[in-house]
C-alpha cells in the first residue's frame, strides 16, 4: 500500500558522465589571494606621500579614482604651496571633496573629462592606475604628464575657480597667456583617442586587457576578464599554445613585449598612454605572471578530480556554475487505468544531460487516473460553500463591529470620566463577544453536517444581535453625555448673561439720572437767554444771543437723545436679568430612532430562515466532489485516502480520483 499525496510513481536510471568533455569554458580554482612583496614602482594602497616644497607648485589631475591624491592634494595644500588642479565639468566640492573649498592657494579648472588621477611635485609624479594602484613615475614620465596637465589646464578648461572662501565660485577661465605645444607622439605619457589600442606588439607578450576585442597574435599570456563571449577566439589562441587566465586586480590595459611595456587606461574622450621603463616593467611582470584564479580550457574534462570544486563560465551563460553532481532529468508519463493498479513504464527516449552534469537520473512517473478538465464544483459543494461564505462573512461583519465598538470606548473614555463605571460594563460585555467570535472563527457549518450547521447559525444571530445592541448603548450613552454637557454650558452662559445685566443696570440707572439733570439745567438755561433777548435792544447783543441760542438747542436735543438711549439699555438689560434658562438641544444630539444604526456600520440580521440555505446532505468524509456532465468524480490527495475515498465515491455514486495537477 502506498503512503503519501498521490502522485506520479517515481522510476529511474543513473547515467555516469566522469569521462564528458567542455569544448571551451572559464574554469575557476579558489587559491589564496597573490601577495608581492618588494614592487619599487607600484604600490598596492595608499602611497607614501611626496615631501612638500613652498616654492614649487603642485599639479593635480582628479580622474575617477582621486580618493588617494585627494588626500595627498590636501596635505600639499594644507602647507600653503600652490595648487593646481584638474576637475572633470561634472565636479562639485561635495562630501570629503567639500574640504578643499577652505584650503588656500588652490586654482580649480573644469575640463571636459580628466583621463587619470595624477600629481606632479618638485620631488616626484604619481599616476593612479585604477582599483589600489598607483604608478611612480620617472623624470621623463614626470616632465610628460606635467606637459599633459599644462595642455589640458590652458587649451581644454571653460571654467575655474580659487579655494580659500565660504564656497567656490566658477568664472569663465582668463585667456591663456601662451600656447602650449600639444605633447610628443614620443612622450611617454601621453593622451591617445578614446578608441586606441594598446600599440606593443602582442606576439609572445605579457598582456591584460579589460575587456574589448581580443589581440589578432598570440601572446604568450593573456588577461581577459571572464564571461560568456569570445570563446571561439579564446579556444583559437589557447590551441595556439597561449595562456589565458583572468583576476580583477583592479589594473588598466597592459601589454610587456619584446619592442617595450606599455599601460593604457581607459577614458571616454582620450586614453592615457604611458611607456613603461625597466623598473616598472619588471613590477608589472611579477603581478601578470602571478597565478590567477581564472584559467581559459578547452576539452576539459567535467570529472578531472582536481576541478570537483571549480566554477565553469561556458559560452552563451549568464554566469558561472558549479558541477553538478547529478542532474535529475524528467521523462514522459504512463496514464494507469485506476488507483489501485498504477503499473510501471519506461521511457522510450532519454533527453540529453547538461555540459556540467558529472551524473544524470533519469526520473519518470505513472499518473494515475486523475480529474478531467472542465469539471465544476459538485452543486452540494456550491452549498455548502455559500453556507461557509456567509458564516465567515457575518463573523467578519461582527468583528468589524466590535472594533468599532472598541475604539468608540476608548475615545468616550478619554473624553467623558463619567462614564467610567458605565464603561466597565460595556467591556465586559465586549469581552465576552469577542472571545465568542474567536471561537465560531475557528468553526465551519459544512464539517458540523446539516443538524449541527443550523444550530451554530442560530448562535451567530444572536451574537449579531447583542453586537448591535452594544454598540446603539455606548453611541446613547455618549449622547446623553454630550447632550448633559451642552445643558452645563448653556446654563453657564445664561448666568453669566444675567450676572453681567445685573451688573451694568446700576450703572446705566446713574448714568440715567445724571443725563436727566442736565437736560434740567440746559432748559433752565434755555428759558433765561429767552428772557434776555427779549431784553436786548441792541442789534448786536441780540446776534450773539441768538448763536448761543441755537448752540444750546443743539445741547439739549443731544442730551434727550442720551437719554433715551439709556431708558432703552435699562429696559434692555432688566428684560436680559429676568430672562429665564430655556435649555435648546442641537440636532446633533437629538436622539435617534434606532440608537447605533446611523452613520456606523452593524451587521444586519440574514432576512431568510438559515435552515433554508443547509444543504439536506453531508459532504464527503474525504476529497473534493466534482462534476462532468451529469457524472460525478471525488478527488483524494493522499493514498491514505483511499479505502474512505471508494466508500464515498460509492455512496455519492462518484467516479474516484487523483487531482487534475498530477
Amino acid at each position: 500500500m502506498m503512503q503519501g499525496p498521490i502522485r506520479r510513481l517515481p522510476r529511474e536510471r543513473v547515467e555516469r558522465r566522469d569521462d564528458a568533455q567542455l569544448t571551451t569554458a572559464w574554469v575557476w580554482v579558489d587559491r589564496p589571494a597573490t601577495i608581492l612583496p618588494g614592487l619599487t614602482w607600484l604600490t598596492h594602497g595608499t602611497p607614501t606621500p611626496f615631501r612638500t616644497d613652498r616654492g614649487s607648485p603642485v599639479l593635480v589631475m582628479l580622474g575617477s579614482n582621486d580618493d588617494a591624491v585627494f588626500k595627498e592634494l590636501l596635505e600639499q595644500a594644507s602647507t600653503g604651496a600652490r595648487v593646481y588642479v584638474l576637475v572633470s565639468k561634472e565636479w562639485e566640492a561635495k562630501g570629503v571633496h567639500q574640504e578643499l573649498i577652505y584650503a588656500s592657494k588652490v586654482l580649480i579648472r573644469r575640463v571636459p573629462e580628466v583621463p587619470a588621477s595624477a600629481i606632479h611635485t618638485a620631488h616626484g609624479s604619481r599616476l593612479w592606475l585604477g582599483g589600489p594602484w598607483s604608478l611612480r613615475l620617472d623624470d621623463a614620465q614626470s616632465a610628460a604628464i606635467r606637459q599633459v596637465f599644462l595642455r589640458l589646464f590652458w587649451h581644454e578648461a571653460i571654467e575655474e575657480a580659487w579655494t580659500g572662501g565660504k564656497q567656490l565660485l566658477w568664472r569663465p577661465t582668463s585667456e591663456r597667456p601662451f600656447d602650449v605645444p600639444d605633447v610628443s607622439r614620443n612622450a611617454p605619457v601621453r593622451l591617445v583617442g578614446s578608441d586606441a589600442r594598446l600599440e606593443i606588439d602582442m606576439r609572445g607578450a605579457l598582456v591584460h586587457l579589460t575587456g574589448g576585442s581580443l589581440p589578432d597574435a598570440t601572446p604568450r599570456k593573456l588577461w581577459f576578464p571572464a564571461g560568456a563571449d569570445h570563446h571561439d577566439r579564446l579556444a583559437k589562441l589557447v590551441r595556439d599554445r597561449a595562456e589565458v587566465v583572468w583576476d580583477d586586480r583592479g589594473l588598466p590595459d597592459f601589454a610587456i613585449g619584446a619592442n617595450g611595456a606599455e599601460v593604457l587606461l581607459p577614458g571616454t574622450r582620450a586614453r592615457m598612454s604611458v611607456m613603461l621603463m625597466p623598473e616598472q616593467t619588471a613590477d608589472v611582470t611579477r603581478i601578470l605572471e602571478a597565478p590567477a584564479r581564472w584559467n581559459f580550457g578547452v576539452d576539459v574534462r567535467i570529472g578531472d578530480p582536481a576541478l570537483r570544486s571549480a566554477k565553469f563560465w561556458l559560452a552563451g551563460e549568464k554566469g558561472a556554475r558549479d558541477i553538478e553532481a547529478e542532474q535529475p532529468i524528467p521523462v514522459a508519463d504512463v496514464m494507469a487505468n485506476s488507483l489501485r493498479t498504477v503499473p510501471e513504464s519506461s521511457p522510450a527516449t532519454w533527453r540529453a544531460a547538461q555540459p556540467l552534469a558529472l551524473s544524470v537520473r533519469y526520473r519518470w512517473t505513472v499518473v494515475p487516473p486523475k480529474l478531467p478538465a472542465g469539471t465544476v464544483e459538485d452543486p452540494l459543494i456550491v452549498k455548502w460553500n455559500k453556507v461557509d461564505d456567509e458564516w465567515r462573512s457575518r463573523i467578519g461583519q461582527v468583528r468589524q463591529t466590535l472594533e468599532i465598538v472598541e475604539e468608540n470606548q476608548g475615545r468616550v473614555a478619554k473624553m467623558f470620566l463619567r462614564l467610567a463605571s458605565a464603561l466597565l460594563g460595556f467591556g465586559r460585555t465586549h469581552k465576552g463577544l469577542l472571545e465568542n467570535v474567536a471561537a465560531m472563527e475557528k468553526q465551519r457549518p459544512s464539517a458540523a453536517g446539516p443538524s449541527n450547521a443550523l444550530e451554530m447559525l442560530s448562535d451567530l444571530a444572536k451574537i449579531e444581535e447583542q453586537a448591535r445592541k452594544l454598540q446603539g448603548d455606548i453611541d446613547e450613552a455618549e449622547r446623553k453625555e454630550r447632550e448633559e454637557q451642552e445643558r452645563e454650558k448653556q446654563r453657564a452662559a445664561h448666568q453669566t448673561r444675567v450676572d453681567d445685566a445685573n451688573r451694568e443696570i446700576p450703572v446705566k440707572r446713574k448714568a440715567l439720572t445724571d443725563a436727566e439733570e442736565w437736560v434740567s439745567a440746559l432748559v433752565e438755561e434755555q428759558a433765561s437767554l429767552e428772557d434776555a433777548m427779549k431784553a436786548a435792544d441792541k442789534e448786536e447783543v441780540k446776534k450773539d444771543l441768538y448763536a448761543r441760542k441755537k448752540k444750546l438747542t443743539d445741547d439739549v436735543t443731544r442730551a434727550k437723545k442720551d437719554v433715551s438711549r439709556l431708558r432703552g439699555e435699562i429696559s434692555s438689560l432688566e428684560e436680559q436679568a429676568a430672562e429665564k434658562f430655556d435649555f435648546r438641544l442641537p440636532p446633533s444630539l437629538t436622539p435617534r430612532q434606532k440608537p447605533g444604526n446611523a452613520g456606523r456600520f452593524v451587521p444586519t440580521a440574514s432576512t431568510t430562515r438559515p435552515e433554508s440555505n443547509v444543504p439536506d446532505k453531508a459532504l464527503p468524509e474525504v476529497g473534493a466532489l466534482r462534476i462532468l456532465k451529469n457524472q460525478r468524480y471525488l478527488v483524494i490527495q493522499t493514498w491514505e485516502e483511499l479505502m474512505q475515498g471508494e466508500q464515498a465515491a460509492e455512496r455519492l455514486e462518484a467516479m474516484l480520483v487523483a487531482p487534475e495537477n498530477v
